[in-house]
């Protein structure tokens, strides 16, 4: 069922974006001719995880009236859920992560062109505290939910979509995918006290996301 629900949801993100694609042109102004924008991008995730961030885009082509080339900045803050990580040669055991809470920091180029479409690229940083649950086939262990896994963590971002201008306003609709670098490890413990370290990627994996900026 979950992943029926999750399948509806990105094929209604896939079906916002392609009317996206077929209105644009006809209702945009020009996408270039400014120095700067600024606003608020929500981004979903594993359909039940998100969050936002603030960000503002420096234009290094305002001269060019359909076409921007971005250098952007941005702090956001939100949660993430990743996949399961099967453990060496134990398919049957394996890590799930859910991550609580997470405050990052996203900087790298972009460019939009032909007045609707948008790609960017970049490093992303972040600080993390992330709830680790390892199943094995004997027990399950968990960190403890007071004190979770935490610590800060880097890795990139690519996103692709479509950028609408209406007036001095950007309306933004676009999927990526976002990858921490590597893995982190975190001490786990079962009903019995045992203990087991545990791997974890505070996060991977696709998003979508949605905002309004306003250009100057």
């Amino acid at each position: 069922m979950r992943t029926n629900i999750k399948e509806a949801k990105m094929k209604a993100l896939a079906g916002i974006i392609a009317a996206a694609a077929l209105v644009g042109p006809a209702v945009a102004s020009d996408l270039g001719g400014h120095w700067f924008d600024g606003g608020v991008v929500l981004y979903g995730q594993d359909s039940d995880r998100g969050g936002a961030k603030a960000e503002v885009r420096l234009n290094l082509a305002p001269e060019e009236p359909e076409a921007a080339i971005y250098l952007g900045l941005g702090v956001g803050y939100g949660s993430w859920k990743t996949k399961p990580i099967p453990t060496r040669k134990q398919t049957d055991s394996f890590n799930n992560v859910i991550l609580t809470k997470q405050t990052f920091l996203d900087f790298g180029p972009g460019i939009s062109w032909k007045k609707t479409y948008h790609l960017a690229i970049g490093l992303t940083a972040l600080s993390y505290k992330t709830d680790v649950v390892r199943h094995t086939p004997a027990s399950d262990y968990s960190t403890d939910p007071a004190d979770p896994a935490n610590g800060s963590a880097w890795g990139g971002f690519g996103e692709v979509g479509y950028e609408l201008p209406i007036g001095h306003w950007l309306a933004c609709l676009s999927v990526g995918y976002r990858e921490t670098r590597g893995n982190e490890t975190t001490t786990c413990t079962n009903a019995a006290g045992s203990q087991v370290e545990s791997k974890f990627k505070p996060i991977k994996g696709f998003y979508g996301s949605i905002g309004l900026r306003m250009r100057f």
